[in-house]
């Protein structure tokens, strides 16, 4: 298998929107194809909600409600 990047982050929604996210190197280029993963931490039904980063490195929740969430980014190479 190969090897993967990852990172764990905390994201706070104060209130139902959309929330947009860029993965990118530390030179700032986008990362495509990268794997994000949400999971609510402050619930008693686990709720989990992916995406995949677009050529820029760009990736879009639409639909994100109030809460605190676990932000997982994982990249195969």
């Amino acid at each position: 298998m190969g090897k993967k990047d990852s990172g764990d982050h905390v994201v706070t929604v104060p209130r139902g929107m959309k929330k947009q996210f860029s993965v990118t190197t530390p030179s700032g280029y986008g990362i495509a194809d990268a794997k994000i993963q949400l999971t609510a931490s402050d619930r008693t039904k686990l709720t989990v909600l992916e995406t995949v980063t677009d050529f820029n490195g760009r990736a879009e929740f639409p639909h994100l409600t109030p809460g605190i969430w676990l932000m997982n980014v994982v990249k195969d190479h």
